[in-house]
């Protein structure tokens, strides 16, 4: 456990430091008040079992952000996310559809002191709130369902990300972005091996409004 809070603080502070670094430094206009985007990418669940019935862990990853600056550099920060898998699973010689739908959302702060005329880049942190529905009759969390082929779980945690602006004109950019959440199911611990959170690697469009 030592090892794993000394992992998430490195990647804490490895994340912070360039988005610290321009605040800092640079003198530029913050970009627009309001901005929205579109994103997709792959994400790869952190949970340990899940590759025991859907045989991977990683899977597309579509979205959308609504970016609304409070006063530069911070600005509020609602993203929206959502993972699905389906596979074949056997058990006991009996054969089962499954499917996963996993939506999320990510609410916090953004730290983006930066110039959306120029390629800059950006840092945020906060809540993220998990609905995930499972069918076909075996759940990933409790095994074979013993009423109904549905299963629903929430879970709730935190959400970090990285990302960077590459500039198509002034209203409109290419981001990429780096995310990491964690959300332990029912109130448990979110850390590693139980979190239905993971890591994503995404880009997208972004478009800015005024």
């Amino acid at each position: 456990m030592r090892t794993q809070k000394f992992w998430l603080m490195g990647l804490f502070v490895g994340l912070l430091a360039p988005a610290a670094t321009y605040g800092q430094f640079e003198m530029a206009p913050a970009p627009g008040r309001l901005s929205i985007g579109a994103s997709g990418g792959f994400f790869r669940i952190s949970y340990d079992d899940f590759d025991n019935y859907y045989k991977g862990r990683t899977g597309f990853v579509y979205g959308g952000h609504v970016n609304l600056r409070v006063k530069a550099p911070y600005h509020l920060v609602v993203k929206y996310r959502q993972f699905s898998k389906s596979t074949t699973f056997q058990d006991r010689r009996q054969t089962y559809d499954l499917n996963w739908r996993q939506r999320w959302i990510n609410v916090g702060v953004r730290y983006m002191g930066i110039d959306r005329e120029t390629m800059s880049n950006y840092f945020s942190f906060g809540f993220a709130f998990f609905d995930i529905v499972e069918t076909g009759g075996v759940s990933v969390f409790s095994g074979v369902l013993v009423s109904g082929d549905e299963k629903k779980t929430t879970a709730s945690g935190f959400f970090i990300d990285f990302g960077l602006h590459y500039p198509l004109s002034p209203r409109m950019a290419v981001n990429f972005d780096v995310e990491l959440t964690s959300a332990g199911p029912k109130g448990k611990s979110g850390f590693e091996g139980t979190s239905v959170g993971g890591f994503l690697f995404g880009i997208g469009l972004v478009l800015f409004l005024f």
